[in-house]
Order: C-alpha cells, then sequence, then structure tokens
C-alpha cells in the first residue's frame, strides 16, 4: 500500500476511534447540583433558580430541600426547554408538599437538584434566600455534588476558608456548612485574628446535613479580638462534599453580604485555578466616589477595603497593583509590599490611602490584581 494511502487509512482510523470515544462519553446518566442553603424560617422564602444550558433538548429537574437533619422533601418535578430559566418558590412548594415546615424555626438546610443528563453542567442553578419587605438577600450558586466528573480530586484531604470581618456590631452573622454526601464528615473548625492567633473545635456534619454557627458568638468563645481574623473547616477526606457559606444581615439598617469562601486543596498545582495566572487574584472593587450607574444618592462615599489572609502555617509574601479608571482618565499604582505572618490577615483601607496614591477623587473603579508565589488558595482575599 502507498504511503500516502496508509497514512490517510491511519488518519480516518483514529477519527473514527475518537469518535466513538465520544459517542460513548454522551451517555444521559443521573446528575446531581447541590446549593449550600436555602430557609423557610418566618419571614424568609427561597427562590430556585434553574436554566437548561442545553443548546437543545428539554432537562427535567426534581428539586429536592434537605433540612439540616438530613430529612428530604421532594418538590414538583420542572421540565426546562432548551436555554430558558426557569423560578420555583419554596414556600409555594412547601404548602403542597409540606406545610407544616412553612415559617417555622429550624426550616433550613441544603438543596439538591436532580436530573439525568449528559453532564452535570448541563444545569445552572442557584438557591436565592431573601427576607420579605427589604433589600435582604443571597445568591448560593449550586455546583455539582462529589464524585461526579467536575470533581476529579472530591475525596481528597481539604478545607475551606475564609474571613470573618465585624467593623461594627450586625445582627446576624452565619457560617453555614453542608455536607453534599452519604459520608459523615468529621473535620476542625478554625477562627485566627489578625495575628495569626488561633482557637479550634473538633466538629463532624453527618451524611446529608447542614450546620449553621453563629460567627459572632464563636470569636467571643475563642477570646479573639480585634475586627477581623481567619476562618476556616479542614477534613481529611470527601473535601468535595463539603460546601460553607457566610453570611452577615441586619434587618434594622436593611443591609446584608454574602462574604466569599474558597475551597483549598493542599496538594493543588498552581494550575488548578482556572482563569488568569493562577498566582493572581483579578476582582473590580468600587472606590470611594460611586459610579453614577450605580444610582446611590448625591453625596454618597464608599469606604473601599481589602482584607488579605495567609491560609497556610508558613510566611507569604503578595504584591498589589490598582489599575484605577475615572471621569478624567485611568492609570495604575502599586501598593506597599505585603508581609504576612503564618494564619494572618491584613486589613487594607484603599478609602483612606486613595489621596496617598495618587488616585484622584473622579475615579469610580479599580481592578485589584494580587499576586503571590503560593499554591491556589494559599492566599485569600476579599
Amino acid at each position: 500500500m502507498p504511503t500516502s494511502r496508509r497514512v490517510s487509512l491511519l488518519a480516518i482510523m483514529a477519527i473514527v476511534a475518537v469518535s466513538a470515544a465520544y459517542a460513548q462519553k454522551a451517555v444521559r446518566k443521573p446528575q446531581e447540583s447541590f446549593a449550600a442553603y436555602w430557609t423557610s424560617e418566618s419571614g424568609w422564602d427561597t427562590e430556585l433558580q434553574m436554566k437548561n444550558n442545553l443548546a437543545s433538548g428539554p432537562l427535567t429537574v426534581t428539586p429536592v430541600l434537605r433540612l439540616a437533619t438530613s430529612q428530604e422533601v421532594a418538590l414538583d418535578t420542572v421540565t426546562i426547554p432548551s436555554n430558558v430559566s426557569v423560578s420555583v418558590w419554596v414556600n409555594e412548594q412547601l404548602l403542597k408538599h409540606s406545610a407544616a415546615l412553612l415559617n417555622q424555626p429550624g426550616s433550613y438546610g441544603s438543596v439538591v437538584f436532580r436530573f439525568t443528563s449528559f453532564h452535570s453542567r448541563n444545569l445552572y442553578a442557584a438557591a436565592v434566600p431573601s427576607l420579605h419587605g427589604g433589600p435582604i438577600g443571597f445568591h448560593i450558586n449550586a455546583y455539582p455534588t462529589a464524585g461526579s466528573e467536575a470533581w476529579p480530586h472530591a475525596a481528597l484531604a481539604g478545607s475551606r476558608e475564609g474571613i470573618w470581618w465585624q467593623p461594627r456590631p450586625v445582627e446576624n452573622d452565619l457560617l453555614i456548612l453542608s455536607n453534599s454526601s452519604e459520608k459523615t464528615l468529621a473535620g476542625t473548625l478554625w477562627l485566627s485574628d489578625a495575628a495569626g492567633k488561633r482557637w479550634s473545635e473538633r466538629m463532624s456534619l453527618g451524611a446529608h446535613q447542614t450546620r449553621r454557627l453563629d460567627v459572632h458568638e464563636l470569636v467571643v468563645a475563642a477570646g479573639l479580638s480585634g475586627q477581623y481574623g481567619g476562618i476556616g473547616f479542614e477534613i481529611g477526606a470527601n473535601a468535595g462534599a463539603l460546601d460553607s457559606v457566610h453570611l452577615m444581615y441586619d434587618e434594622t439598617a436593611k443591609s446584608s453580604v454574602s462574604l466569599p469562601m474558597f475551597s483549598r486543596d493542599p496538594g493543588a498545582a498552581p494550575p488548578a485555578r482556572p482563569g488568569i495566572d493562577s498566582k493572581q487574584w483579578a476582582p473590580m472593587l468600587a472606590l470611594r466616589a460611586p459610579d453614577p450607574a450605580i444610582g446611590l444618592p448625591a453625596g454618597t462615599v464608599l469606604q473601599p477595603t481589602i482584607l488579605v489572609r495567609n491560609t497556610t502555617a508558613k510566611p507569604l509574601s503578595a504584591s498589589i497593583a490598582l489599575t484605577w479608571r475615572g471621569d478624567s482618565g485611568r492609570g495604575q499604582v502599586r501598593l506597599p509590599q505585603l508581609e504576612l505572618a503564618p494564619f494572618a490577615t491584613q486589613q487594607l483601607e484603599i478609602g483612606t490611602m486613595q489621596k496617598q496614591l495618587g488616585i484622584p477623587d473622579d475615579a469610580h473603579w479599580a481592578l485589584v490584581t494580587l499576586t503571590a508565589p503560593a499554591l491556589p488558595n494559599d492566599l485569600i482575599a476579599i
């Protein structure tokens, strides 16, 4: 056989083999996505948002509420056309399926979205708890449960890491820990102050259970002082089954904030963080003069703040650059190098530093680029 024909035949065989492999993979199978928190306690309702990401074909989804104790309540099954979003309201569904839970203390837990499809990412889902008659609400994304193709390292050790921040008294400061798996998660809850002084407590989450903790009470019990520090929950196995959210709200002030939490894999390699260079963190920060597009009242002055935390037992250094933009133009400034002791947290009050940094008063936004020679989530910031 001529060489050219032999090469062509081999190429065709390779294409057929690859196509066959993809055909084998493109099989519908049961999937689950998991959101860490819902509530139907007095004054609250939760909207379950779902979107079918398939380019063609419907997606049939059954939302299931889990109470903190792991008891399940299946809600109405929903069929969603391709590229369409729908909402389901928990209180309406509880009237049909478990009216005794409506507006009762302890009516909270996690949500599972069950469906059959090619991939766990074919569904986007979120739980949005909100307080009636005001602006208080939280958007909690759902993620594929441990064991799916989206969590290749779900059975390994890891932790959920965050920052507690109490610049002023707040009525409610809640840490929610949820277990999406059928196995008990045994771990250690850690709190630290700004200098890195640490307190710990052993804690476990039973199968499908949720724990809701008062962060202010934890800080007091830990004997920690100051206005900010670190918070984390570390487990020795099945880290992919652990999720958490940190919610603060004040009904009197009609204010609320969700403080981000991060999954840390102590064995992760730098490429494990998606997006830009894994050693960089680059969100947008609103500066002192709010953008008119936000629609805040005239004369409003913001207090932009960055909190940076070292989640490891070794010292870390980091650099921060602010790329600002405003009515008069744009520019970039660099902050002094950060040196963080083990488990320490630093607060950078950017608002009070703006004039010193040479950022003009009419600047509305800054892109914050934090760069550190560290593994993913060894250094976290909010």
